[in-house]
Parts: C-alpha cells; sequence; structure tokens
C-alpha cells in the first residue's frame, strides 16, 4: 500500500525542512530521495488567496457541497470572468475537510508533470511513473472517505492523453475521489457517460450570475460606497451578473463623485470592459480562429464570400 500524509499537512525532507509544492521530493522504498517533476510555477499547488472583492456566496458553497456528496465530477464551466475561481477557491476554504488544488497551464499537457502534480497535491508517496491508475489504486487503498482534488483553468489543457487519463481516474476511483473541474468550456471527457449515471453535476454561467445583493456587496467592497438597491439592480441588468463587468464599474466608481452616474453610463462598449475582453478572450484564441473573427466582423457580401473560400481551402 503507497503511503501518504494527510491533506493540510506539510511534507518535510530529510533536513527538516518543508519541501516547496513545486519542488516536492519522493521517498522511495529505501529511504532515498530522488526529485520528481513538479510545476515550476510557485503556488500552483496552493488554493488561491480570495481577493479582496470576494464576497461569501451561500448558495454557491450549498450546491457544490451538495454536488460533490453526490457525484464523482463537479463540472463549472463558464466563460471568462464569470467568477469560477473564486467561488470554487471560496467554497474550498469555508469547507470542513478542504481539499487539494491544482492550478493548471499549457506547460501541463505533460502527462510526466501533470500526474505527478496531482500526487503531490494530494500528498501522496508517489513514484516517478505515476500514472492516473496509480493515483487511483492509493485513493481506493487510503481513503476513509471521497477526498476534493480541485484543478482550475482545464481549459488549459489539450493533450488527449491527459484526458483519457482523468477520465481512468473517474472510472477506477469513484467512491475514494470528488474531482471538481473548472474550465471555460466544456472538457473532451465522457460527460455523456458521467452524466448518465448520476455521476456529474454541472454548474454554468446561469447559477454562477450574481443577484442583485451580491451585486451590491462586491460593488461595495471595490468602490467603497453602497450602492442603492435600485443602481444595483440596474447594475445586475446590464451586465447580465457577469462579475468582471461588475468590478470593473466597481474600479470606475470608485474615483467617481457620483458613483451612481457611473452605473447608468456603463454600457458594453465600455472601455474597460473591452481591455478585459482583449487581454482574456482575444488573446487566448488561436491564430486562426483570431483570423476568422477579424474576417467575419464585418459580414458585408465580398468579405462572406472570401471567408467562405478560405475556410473551405484550410
Amino acid at each position: 500500500m503507497a503511503a501518504g500524509w494527510p491533506l493540510g499537512t506539510e511534507h518535510e525532507n530529510d533536513r527538516g525542512e518543508a519541501a516547496s509544492p513545486h519542488d516536492v521530493n519522493v521517498r522511495r522504498e529505501t529511504g532515498a530521495m530522488s526529485a520528481m517533476a513538479m510545476p515550476t510555477r510557485p503556488g500552483a499547488l496552493v488554493t488561491p488567496p480570495l481577493p479582496r472583492s470576494h464576497v461569501p456566496r451561500p448558495r454557491l458553497d450549498t450546491v457544490l457541497e451538495a454536488a460533490v456528496l453526490d457525484a464523482a465530477l463537479v463540472l463549472v464551466s463558464a466563460p471568462a470572468g464569470s467568477g469560477k475561481s473564486s467561488a470554487v477557491s471560496g467554497w474550498l476554504a469555508r469547507r470542513d475537510g478542504g481539499g487539494a488544488w491544482y492550478s493548471l497551464d499549457v506547460e501541463d499537457n505533460d502527462p510526466a508533470l501533470f500526474w505527478p502534480s496531482i500526487a503531490a497535491a494530494l500528498h501522496l508517496d508517489a513514484t516517478d511513473t505515476a500514472d492516473a491508475r496509480w493515483i487511483a489504486t492509493s485513493l481506493v487503498e487510503q481513503s476513509s472517505g471521497p477526498v476534493v482534488v480541485v484543478l482550475d483553468d482545464y481549459h488549459l489543457v489539450s493533450n488527449p492523453v491527459i484526458h483519457a487519463g482523468v477520465d481512468q481516474l473517474l472510472v477506477e476511483a469513484p467512491a475514494a475521489l470528488r474531482l471538481v473541474i473548472a474550465t471555460r468550456h466544456d472538457p473532451p471527457l465522457a460527460l455523456s457517460r458521467l452524466r448518465s449515471h448520476g455521476a456529474l453535476r454541472e454548474l454554468r454561467f446561469d447559477e454562477l450570475r450574481f443577484d442583485t445583493d451580491e451585486t451590491a456587496a462586491v460593488f461595495g467592497r471595490i468602490a467603497g460606497v453602497t450602492l442603492p438597491p435600485l443602481h444595483a439592480q440596474r447594475l445586475v441588468e446590464r451586465t447580465e451578473g457577469w462579475v468582471a463587468a461588475i468590478q470593473l464599474v466597481g474600479l470606475s466608481a470608485g474615483v467617481s463623485d457620483d458613483p451612481t452616474t457611473v452605473v447608468d453610463a456603463f454600457t458594453a462598449d465600455h472601455r474597460h470592459v473591452f481591455d478585459y475582453f482583449r487581454d482574456e478572450v482575444i488573446a487566448s484564441l488561436s491564430d486562426r480562429l483570431r483570423a476568422f473573427l477579424v474576417d467575419t466582423a464585418i459580414p458585408r457580401a465580398p468579405v462572406r464570400t472570401a471567408v467562405r473560400r478560405r475556410h473551405r481551402g484550410g
């Protein structure tokens, strides 16, 4: 049986020093220490601190807690700026028992990095050949109850080998694992099979939208003023509860003599919203998709014809 450390404890090296989460050493049966590939980003395996604008969302905490009690996979899928990471990290910080966290990046498409990182997040005493089956077996052998693992920014994973391994992990350790995936779009996992077996719970933008009270609370934390209920409702209507826009309006209102006028004047082409969309959405697209959006932005007849020809040939 593989040895492991309880969640929430620190692993120490041979000198009694706490090992950093991105440079974990693995103890073999001989007692020797050998380096394993770990994320080079400091804090990749640490739940991110809650931002100043964070407000507790008890209704989402309740939904997430019920979801991990019932299903092996909890999918939190919504566009950029919907508050996915904040909602999940806030719930994880407040729940009894906590859980493991792994913030993903493009470098994590390497299975030799991905699976040892999952093992480290779970404080498993892994070998250098850790994979989905090894992790599933270790969890089943050790488990006194299901452990929660959050994979944040899973949309950055594009390697089909990793997707297949995650499917395998969900199949082989369904009682020992509760996997929470936060992503901007649905991953190519066996979602229909999980859904049909009652092993999938889904939170999407409709659940993540901020209501009037939550909007007023976020606005107050950022702008430092209390937004009248009528204007809070107006801000919800104009942003559709999209928290990134609510925060951007709050930043503008914080330097205004009359914050309510900022809410009244807010539109979707607000400069800060445009900057966010450019940096967080457009910049993350492939060159081909960006070119397609530029080509189709003004759908005049000659442009439509050229686009059709170009993409038929591509």
